[in-house]
């Protein structure tokens, strides 16, 4: 299909969308960064005129408000966002929270925006309404060069245009510089045929986990009952060597058995303990699980846990569900290596030497938990992203990583009658959740308190459930608005609950607050 494109600009990509445009359609780009993405959303947002009449430009307005303040307090990629929405376009990656990564999906499902430029994890199982899509970066950087991206994903990219909810066809086009280029890309990419798919049954993790959700599930009660399934399997097929899978599973079970999650009987009977249920009901991995045993083991009366949460942070953060952790640069080994040494007396697990294999997983780990010990030290999004250029969205993720885990830990402390870890993890949960200091935790227990108001309250004299009572409606107005100090004093029963319709928005209270007030609590 030749395609005729007015050039009217001094890029084929905004070429391309301006005709677009031209057609009333809407378009996904896709390219290989992060950063890439928001830059090329950026120069859209500038380069394009899209034919936004005054109620699209007041919808946009609407959404480009509720892109920034999706967090407390908004980071610079937070405007950058804003700026390029309020336009009709945006970006869209890994990097932006949960929120604004639904609001942009909605919105251009809805027609509000025009453009999307994306990163590929965008490309998989989302059904959007581009009439075309295209394709800039057929390259990505990988273990320390540039690769070609895989056909499979060259697939899944090209398959977002013309979706048959939206559309009666689609147009899928891809960049290029050279003739030569063009016809490599047609061979490799459009006629090319996917690569093939493999079994995650051979992946050791993956095994592990499932051979004991089988076993605690009461699927089969003996080992010649587990092969036997395990043969019908994609992975059998596969691998066509069933005395090797045999010993994989062998190797497994016995490793359950020694870690005391299974128990094997008289002819190879299968049954889970209890500690075993409890981590297949927790989706652990067996490995991660058993870390934690054992460093439960190690915490002795002398441990005072409550005031030293690094010993828990360093022990989650080693675990293999939070991988792949941030890398550690030059400029942060002395630190790192700083952090080491001050805590290693401390550590609840054989700490590596850096001959040994793991050394880098667990020199990444520790710089993880140096991240997470800032955030509990209230160190804002933005800060935490210019430090470690760990965007708000990668954050949260695993952050939700890290509060599955550390409830997981209190389940098994609690079977394994490690009681004095209760308390100190649950209130570690609180904080981890906020991104606060322990002394917030009475007034982040409060409704309608989170870390920028309770932060407020303490600054004030405000520390406690009985503080708030005692204050009274006048007094909390003056910090966070009167709609809301109302409702705080009603879920504690101080008053009786106003007239105020129950679904306004609390954001004009929040905006009460001046940026001098909260630069000053949040560096």
């Amino acid at each position: 299909m030749n395609l005729s494109i007015p050039k009217k600009h001094d890029s084929a990509i905004l070429d391309i969308l301006q005709d677009t445009v031209g057609k009333g359609k809407q378009a996904l780009v896709f390219v290989n960064t992060k950063k890439s993405a928001e830059k090329l959303a950026e120069d859209i947002s500038i380069k394009i005129k899209l034919n936004n009449k005054m109620s699209r430009k007041a919808e946009l307005s609407l959404l480009s408000k509720k892109a920034l303040h999706a967090l407390d307090s908004p980071t610079a990629q937070c405007e950058r966002l804003s700026r390029c929405i309020s336009k009709g376009v945006s970006f869209h990656h890994a990097g932006l929270v949960s929120a604004q990564r639904s609001l942009i999906e909605d919105s251009f499902r809805s027609g509000r925006l025009s453009f999307i430029v994306a990163t590929p994890t965008l490309a998989a199982g989302v059904d959007l309404p581009a009439f075309r899509v295209i394709i800039r970066d057929l390259k990505r950087f990988s273990k320390g060069r540039m690769v070609g991206m895989p056909v499979m994903e060259y697939k899944q990219q090209a398959g977002r245009a013309g979706r048959p909810k939206y559309d009666q066809e689609g147009q899928s086009l891809v960049v290029v510089s050279t003739e030569g280029e063009k016809e490599k890309t047609a061979e490799k990419y459009i006629l090319g045929m996917p690569e093939e798919i493999y079994s995650k049954l051979a992946v050791e993790p993956v095994l592990r986990t499932n051979v004991l959700s089988l076993v605690s599930g009461n699927f089969f009660s003996s080992k010649q009952a587990l092969l036997d399934f395990f043969s019908r399997t994609f992975w059998a097929y596969q691998f066509q060597d069933m005395d090797r899978i045999s010993y994989f599973i062998d190797s497994v079970l016995s490793e359950l058995q020694e870690w005391g999650f299974i128990d094997i009987g008289n002819e190879d009977k299968l049954s889970a303990t209890r500690l075993g249920r409890r981590i297949s009901e927790l989706y652990l991995d067996p490995y991660t699980a058993h870390t934690f045993v054992e460093a439960l083991k190690r915490i002795g009366s002398e441990k005072d846990l409550a005031k030293d949460c690094f010993p828990i942070l360093s022990l989650v953060s080693l675990s293999l569900e939070l991988r792949p952790l941030p890398s550690v640069y030059a400029r942060e080994i002395e630190a790192v290596t700083l952090l080491v040494g001050e805590n290693y007396e401390d550590f609840l697990f054989d700490v590596p030497t850096e001959f040994d294999m793991e050394y880098d997983d667990f020199f990444r780990s520790i710089k993880f938990s140096r991240i997470i010990t800032e955030w509990l030290d209230e160190a804002s999004e933005e800060a935490l992203y210019e430090k470690y250029s760990l965007r708000p969205g990668e954050l949260r993720q695993k952050l939700d990583i890290f509060d599955w885990l550390l409830y997981s830990l209190s389940e098994l402390s609690r079977i394994c009658r490690i009681n004095k870890l209760a308390n100190p993890v649950h209130r570690l949960r609180i904080r981890l959740k906020y991104g606060a200091k322990e002394e917030l935790i009475p007034l982040l227990q409060i409704k309608n308190i989170g870390k920028v108001r309770a932060r407020l309250f303490y600054s004030a004299g405000i520390r406690n459930i009985g503080d708030v009572k005692k204050a009274g409606l006048p007094a909390l107005s003056r910090l966070i608005g009167s709609r809301i100090s109302e409702k705080i004093l009603a879920e504690l029963g101080v008053i009786k609950a106003g007239t105020r319709k129950e679904n306004e928005e609390a954001v004009i209270d929040d905006a009460q607050i001046s940026q001098k007030g909260l630069n000053r609590f949040f560096k």
